[in-house]
Formats: C-alpha cells, structure tokens, sequence
C-alpha cells in the first residue's frame, strides 16, 4: 500500500496521473437544485464538450468569477451552463485581475476574471469579512461544500463511475503537515473518501453562501480511494482582502 501511494504521490507531480483519475471530484453526491448557483467552469477554447474543462471557479459577483491563477490562459472561456456538461455554451473573458498573496513562486495567487455578459439564474456568493476570518482561524468555521464533476466511486474492476452533471461534497478543514508544507496562505481539508481533484482547480469552499477557499490541489489517491486519503490544499480566501478591496470600485461597478 505505502508503495502504490508513494506512485500516486510522484505521478501527481509530474502529471503522469491518468487522466480519468485525476479529473474528478470524489465521493459527491447530485447537487440539490440551486445549491450551486455560484459555480462556473472554465474551458478551453473551442469548449465543445465536458473535456474542454480546465479549472472550476466561483460567481462573486454578476460578472466576476474567483478562481486559482494558475487556471489562467491565453484561450480560455466560461462555461454558462456549468450545471450540465452535457450542453456546453461559453462566452469570453473580457478582463482579467491577479491578486498576489506575496509567495516567492505565486503558485497559490487567486485571480478574478470578467465575463462578458451575467449569466442569467445564477447567484454569487462573497468573500468572507473580517469576523468570518477570525472565525475560520479559530477552527469555528470547520467545514464547507464544493462542487465539481466527477466520480461517484468505483467498480470492482477498479475504473471510476463517473458523471457529467455536476457533484456536491462537503468537505472538513483538517491538519496537513505531515503531507504538505504550506504557509498560512493555504489551508488544508478533506475526509476519508471524498474530495476535489486536480481537475478542480479554481473551484471555491463554500460555507452559508461564502466563499473562503479556493481550491489548489486535489487529493492523492490511494487504491481505489477508499482506505486512506490525502487532504486537499485550498488557497485562503481571508489573505486577499487588501487585494480585492483594492479592485473593488471596479468588481462592483462591473
């Protein structure tokens, strides 16, 4: 077991997990209608089906999307009908904003992104105050829910059950340290069987319509999931306050 998850651990840094694998979110359920308002999926041009997806992301805004930064990209679109991948419409980003936290490599920046037009029957969340970042560091927010397609689970042959409409999880913050060296940036949650995946990059934690997490990287799986899992890393929404505010004549006026 330990050398399998040690394959895993290298495959997911060098990229070399299959992708079936790592493009999941695990152990979800069928979103309840309207739960998941908030979330968009990002794509890459041409976003002709559900493999165009790139990253998820969330509506903070009418026009305005958070995402991860790394989700960026000289082609990509937002999905409009991110409920269902089974009907893909897009429209353009029409302007782009990168909030840096301050780490030597930026590899957990967060960026907003502009759409061209709202997309009609969708409602934003919004970043947590100052309150709700006490709140969350003192363990008193402790657990969220995220969205993304993916796995049910998987067979006895070992392959993925998978879906095109989008899945809900919830998710609980936990300790890391053992498995990853973060800074206080990030932010670390998960349970045993279920989670984001690489594939959910940009998608937001959410808790009581806010959005305190954004996700960074999914967890590592063990054989078929189930034993023992690694938490998932989730860039801390509350370290960018000073940076959204400093934008934030032009997110709302947008």
């Amino acid at each position: 077991m330990k050398i399998l998850l040690l394959f895993f651990f290298f495959s997911f840094l060098t990229g070399a997990v299959p992708r079936y694998i790592y493009k999941r979110i695990l152990g979800g359920h069928d979103c309840i209608p309207n739960q998941t308002s908030y979330h968009i999926s990002i794509c890459d041009n041409p976003c002709t089906s559900g493999d165009h997806v790139k990253c998820g992301g969330t509506l903070i805004r009418e026009k305005w999307v958070l995402t991860a930064a790394s989700c960026d990209g000289p082609n990509i679109q937002v999905i409009r009908s991110s409920q269902n991948l089974g009907r893909i419409e897009s429209q353009r980003i029409a302007q782009r904003i990168r909030l840096n936290f301050g780490g030597q490599n930026g590899d957990h920046d967060i960026m907003l992104l502009k759409m061209e037009g709202k997309i009609d029957g969708r409602t934003p969340v919004r970043e947590p105050n100052d309150g709700e970042c006490k709140n969350l560091l003192a363990g008193k927010v402790h657990d969220f829910d995220v969205a993304g397609f993916g796995i049910r689970g998987y067979t006895d042959g070992d392959r993925p059950v998978s879906t095109k409409s989008l899945l809900c999880v919830n998710i609980e913050k936990t300790d890391c340290n053992q498995e990853w060296k973060i800074d206080n940036g990030r932010f670390c949650a998960g349970g045993k069987g279920k989670g984001t995946r690489t594939g959910d990059l940009g998608g937001g934690l959410i808790k009581n319509g806010v959005v305190y997490g954004v996700t960074e990287r999914g967890h590592i799986p063990d054989e078929k999931n189930k034993a023992g899992i690694i938490p998932g890393v989730y860039i801390n929404v509350c370290h960018f306050h000073a940076g959204i505010n400093q934008h934030a004549a032009v997110i709302n006026a947008a």
